[in-house]
């Protein structure tokens, strides 16, 4: 958590210096809301590029902040809080039209051109970049949606997950859009271009399938006893002539078999070196879980 809240500190340190504080108290709302617009935007965008790097499952990584398990725990409250600094960032993005709608303030269109004023083609990198940042936040607001309701099936969530990586590189290309003359070339401007890269970066190597591939096992399906009506419990052998499968009391695995599609955690409550053999607690939540005994069979291939 420490390394996040560093990154969410040099979010805001990058803000501090680009915002001219000279008389900034004497300054109108609509002058403060860009400036928050531009806080807003920095902390989602650091929000977002964490999230890809703890999804990478880079060992060098994991072992720095604690151990899978507690990246798991730190992805979840990383997208939490990703979706409250979108919503943020969205609500001041909407305030003059709320304000419009409502009869506080007379409408305009919005500017036209980029940061670096319009292409010769005429093209509005502005609106584009306007559009692109809509997207994203309708895509972060569909994943925490299905992430919170539990009678959507898994599968969703999987797929819908997946799209992370293609959502920052959009949410990128909308902050790189949104850097105006006065802020590219700055602290924030920086930032939010290292950020980028870092991010990106991630996101490719997510998109390309690497992500978990150094500590993948191949294994088998060697007992399954339901163990209560809500618990099943699987035993699972691994393959021989695979690296040392290194386990800590509280860790867990990620399971894939032809029953449970993708790879799903679940808690490891015993590993016997000698035998390569893992006993797995699963708790019969969802539509495949809860048919798990009826639907996997001894012999299965598992990864």
């Amino acid at each position: 958590m420490k390394y996040y809240l560093g990154l969410l500190a040099l979010a805001i340190l990058s803000w501090v210096f680009v915002v001219p504080w000279q008389g900034s108290l004497e300054q109108n709302m609509f002058f403060w809301r860009e400036k928050f617009m531009l806080l807003s935007g920095s902390l989602s965008f650091a929000a977002m590029g964490m999230l890809v790097i703890t999804a990478m499952k880079i060992p060098a990584i994991e072992s720095k902040l604690g151990g899978l398990d507690k990246v798991y725990s730190l992805h979840k409250w990383i997208g939490i809080s990703t979706t409250v600094f979108v919503l943020f960032h969205w609500a001041l993005n909407e305030l003059p039209h709320w304000m419009g709608s409502l009869g506080l303030l007379e409408m305009s269109g919005r500017p036209q051109g980029g940061p670096g004023g319009t292409m010769p083609t005429g093209f509005n990198w502005t609106g584009f970049g306007h559009e692109l940042g809509a997207w994203v936040f309708y895509g972060m607001i569909a994943l925490i949606v299905v992430s919170l309701v539990k009678k959507i099936p898994y599968r969703i969530f999987r797929w819908l997950h997946r799209l992370m990586p293609v959502m920052f590189t959009a949410g990128a290309l909308h902050g790189i859009l949104m850097l105006s003359d006065d802020t590219l070339y700055t602290s924030y401007g920086a930032f939010i271009i290292v950020v980028t890269i870092l991010g990106v970066i991630g996101s490719i190597y997510s998109l390309l399938g690497f992500t978990g591939k150094h500590a993948r096992y191949r294994a088998k399906i060697t007992q399954v006893t339901p163990d209560t009506n809500e618990v099943v419990k699987l035993t699972v052998t691994l393959n021989e002539n695979q690296k040392a499968f290194n386990y800590q009391a509280g860790q867990f695995v990620l399971l894939k078999t032809k029953h449970l599609a993708g790879f799903n955690p679940f808690t490891i409550i015993r590993y016997d070196a000698q035998t390569r053999q893992l006993d797995l607690a699963i708790k019969r939540l969802g539509s495949r879980t809860r048919t798990l005994p009826e639907n996997i069979s001894v012999n299965e291939n598992a990864w």
